[in-house]
């Protein structure tokens, strides 16, 4: 991940603008995990999904309505593995909120 990237994510975390919810990069709520910010920094490509779309999409279960084009090149926007494990752990198990978990992005991204 390069620098800006990483400030620039930081600084959507820290903005106000995205609600935080868990277990989904985006939900039906338009709440938004950390990786669902960083995707949103990144200009994926969010669109609704159709009722026939019962398979897993990018994260997202059947009865869930967003769905996102992640680039093929940079699936994890260059996060290594345990990096977005840790992401999904402070987000979804520990309730971390988007400013602390900037402060961690701060000092291990």
């Amino acid at each position: 991940m390069t620098k800006s990237l990483r400030n620039r994510w930081v600084k959507a975390l820290r903005s106000g603008k995205y609600t935080q919810g868990q277990g989904k990069l985006r939900n039906v709520d338009n709440q938004f995990c950390c990786l669902g910010v960083l995707a949103d920094v990144c200009d994926v490509t969010w669109r609704r999904l159709r009722p026939n779309e019962l398979r897993r999409h990018c994260g997202f279960t059947r009865w869930e309505r967003w769905g996102a084009d992640l680039p093929s090149d940079h699936p994890q926007f260059g996060l290594s593995q345990p990096q977005l494990l840790a992401l999904i752990r402070l987000n979804d198990d520990w309730g971390w909120t988007f400013k602390r978990i900037a402060k961690w992005i701060e000092k291990h991204v």
